[in-house]
């Protein structure tokens, strides 16, 4: 289920390394999502960890990463949107044309590579536009 927040990402296409409406991979979505609903200006994903601290309980907006199937590596992220759905995209080959989708922590395959919660820490120095 949609809201009036959602509704204009869910038709985005997914494109590698792409952060804006023309498309989306992972990151880009969350980074897109923050510039226009927060006025934030995230920084490449491999410095976001240093605004961010981890958090027990989701938070409307926080981020939610996972791991790969074996649980290794964190390769996904997304945008809780209360305490049990997120919105997110990725390049599942088995959807024809990838797009952002909204899921739940409870389904079996994100509950399996669920890595944690996180939000940007009030004293983080980041840019806004």
């Amino acid at each position: 289920m949609a809201d009036a927040i959602t509704d204009k990402y869910l038709g985005i296409p997914f494109k590698e390394d792409g952060k804006d409406f023309d498309g989306v991979y992972c990151y880009g979505l969350v980074q897109l999502f923050k510039k226009v609903e927060a006025g934030l200006i995230l920084p490449e994903i491999n410095e976001l960890q240093k605004l961010c601290e981890k958090i027990v309980t989701p938070e409307k907006h926080c981020f939610v990463t996972f791991t790969d199937i074996k649980g290794n590596v964190q390769d996904h992220i997304g945008i809780m949107l209360d305490d049990i759905r997120f919105f997110h995209i990725s390049n599942n080959t088995r959807r024809s044309v990838p797009h952002p989708v909204i899921e739940k922590m409870t389904d079996h395959l994100w509950k399996k590579r669920f890595h944690g919660f996180y939000r940007i820490k009030k004293n983080a120095l980041i840019d806004r536009i």
